[in-house]
């Protein structure tokens, strides 16, 4: 598990949900500069995507494990 990983895995699922806002928000921007002829360091997409993937994949697998302890 890299660093990264290890400090999202950490997070609430409050703070995730906060977490995904804003990488989701960055993309966003990022895609804007993007179109508009701004952005020199396109490789910046990418990693803000992969970082998002990596975000609502600790989010899905906190909310799930919440579930079950409800359920239970």
């Amino acid at each position: 598990m890299k660093n990264k990983d290890k400090v999202t895995s950490g997070l609430t699922v409050d703070e995730l949900k906060t977490k995904v806002n804003e990488l989701n928000n960055n993309l966003m921007k990022l895609g804007m500069q993007k179109a508009t002829g701004q952005l020199l360091n396109t490789s910046l997409l990418r990693s803000s995507r992969k970082e998002l993937a990596r975000a609502y994949t600790f989010l899905t697998q906190k909310s799930s494990k919440s579930l079950e302890s409800v359920k239970r």
